[in-house]
């Protein structure tokens, strides 16, 4: 027996055929508790859909099929305490989604604009941005409102750990592939463009998730990670969800902010 673990790099632009890519894994239930990277692949090559909202929709179809897997999402599922009123976590994204149901990129914040642009505690631990940056904020308008809420309202999904876990339902995480990156002692800046520098700083990332002694990844799909950024993020983001079945869960947490898994 294993768990089936994804890792996703997510993006919420117009046409993300090339900009999301997943990463398919299974972790075995031995003692070494391996995480075996299975597949890396942009959406392009799996999915029929072109435009955001048709994306999408197959990847909450992807992640409502997945069984009992745990999925990795980067991108922040909540904001600042300080800009919330909700008492819970799962009320705030109904709010969050009903605020914006009919609008667009260009209405974020909205009612959640305060001074500065604040961060959650979490985002203080692992050096987030915050969830209403110019950096984060498309993946989290389309992220909360066009995938983590139309699949928490079908109680088709836990999101942890603001849910109780079910295992007989897909389990998502917020994961930040830089700050795992980090704790790997990698580079968490600096390998994002198309320059031989970030190249080749993204081939030691990548490099460095496959020497360690919890990853299994072919030659052929390291490969694959070292030319694109997004691809990299997938695996490492699939690496943070090993991480955490392997160290726990932990139990349920009212928590507003969310949490990060890196």
């Amino acid at each position: 027996m294993s768990t089936k673990v994804y890792g996703i790099d997510f993006s919420g632009s117009k046409y993300p055929g090339q900009k999301i890519w997943i990463t398919e894994a299974s972790l075995t239930d031995t003692p070494n508790q391996l995480l075996h990277i299975q597949d890396v692949s942009a959406v392009a090559e799996l999915f029929s859909g072109t435009h955001r909202s048709d994306v999408l929709t197959e990847l909450r179809e992807l992640i409502r099929q997945s069984n009992n897997a745990v999925v990795g999402l980067d991108f922040p599922f909540s904001l600042s305490q300080s800009s919330v009123s909700a008492e819970n976590w799962k009320e705030f994204l109904e709010e969050f989604a009903n605020r914006f149901s009919d609008q667009d990129i260009d209405a974020y914040p909205g009612p959640y604009k305060s001074e500065g642009e604040p961060r959650r505690e979490t985002d203080f631990r692992f050096g987030g941005q915050s969830p209403i940056s110019p950096q984060v904020r498309y993946q989290v308008f389309y992220g909360l409102r066009d995938v983590l809420y139309p699949l928490v309202t079908d109680d088709a999904v836990r999101v942890l750990p603001m849910q109780s876990r079910d295992v007989t339902k897909p389990s998502v995480l917020e994961v930040y592939p830089a700050a795992t990156f980090g704790a790997e002692r990698l580079y968490r800046i600096g390998y994002k463009d198309n320059s031989e520098q970030s190249q080749r700083r993204r081939r030691v990332n990548a490099e460095g998730l496959q020497s360690h002694e919890k990853l299994s990844i072919e030659e052929d799909l390291v490969e694959k990670a070292i030319q694109s950024d997004d691809a990299l993020d997938s695996v490492c983001a699939a690496f943070a969800v090993g991480r955490a079945l392997r160290e726990g869960l932990g139990c349920e947490q009212k928590l507003v902010e969310g949490q990060i898994y890196a």
